[in-house]
């Protein structure tokens, strides 16, 4: 196994922009191995053959352990599919012995060397990325920052990378309960669907390991 294993979730509709994702990622990393998780079933006469794609694997959505799969498909849009399926792939990857984790959003294209999240794994276990790092001066940056991240998730899911340690594992799992029970766009009990809480990842992987420096963004 590839000491970074590279995730992504998209609906067939972002085929392209995983493509792209793949083939910037293959220039800075060939040897990163990518998996796309399809988080939608192929519509009507489309076809697809995954052996044609610059893609290493593909995991379709039913390969993942979801009860009542297609009651819970319709429940939910798009935008929030492709992130509710992506706390299942994570447990997935770390489950089969992944020692590194790097989950990346499908409209990303990789222009530079990514080698910094490697040794960051090195030396800790889950490095993030908050929507922001210094606090806002007027009203309505408050409103719309702050008090929004306090609302859905003070880190960004566009970018995640996780170390396959057994702490991590446990959490994984947990939070991937919680993310595909709960990644609504518009609902009192919701978080938004490309954010995470402060908790928690953070806070239970750092209690385990004892000290506060554990995650790093």
């Amino acid at each position: 196994m590839s000491e970074v294993q590279c995730f992504t979730s998209a609906s067939f509709a972002y085929l392209d922009r995983v493509r792209v994702l793949s083939e910037t990622l293959r220039r800075h990393h060939p040897d990163w191995t990518l998996t796309l998780c399809l988080s939608d079933e192929p519509p009507p006469g489309f076809s697809f053959d995954p052996s044609r794609e610059p893609i290493d694997r593909i995991v379709r959505i039913g390969e993942l352990d979801f009860p009542d799969l297609r009651n819970w498909m319709f429940e939910h849009d798009v935008v929030e599919l492709c992130t509710a399926v992506k706390g299942q792939m994570l447990c997935r990857l770390l489950e089969q012995g992944a020692r590194k984790v790097v989950y990346l959003d499908p409209d990303i294209a990789v222009l530079g060397d990514l080698g910094d999240v490697e040794d960051l794994l090195d030396r800790y276990n889950v490095v993030l990325t908050p929507h922001q790092v210094e606090p806002d001066d007027t009203i309505p940056a408050i409103r719309d920052n702050e008090i929004g991240s306090l609302k859905f998730g003070i880190y960004n899911l566009g970018f995640l990378a996780v170390a396959g340690c057994p702490s991590c594992r446990y959490v994984s799992a947990t939070s991937g309960d919680s993310s595909s029970e709960h990644r609504y766009a518009a609902s009192a009990s919701a978080t938004a669907p490309d954010s995470l809480r402060a908790c928690p990842s953070c806070t239970q992987i750092a209690a385990r390991r004892g000290a506060p420096s554990s995650t790093a963004w």
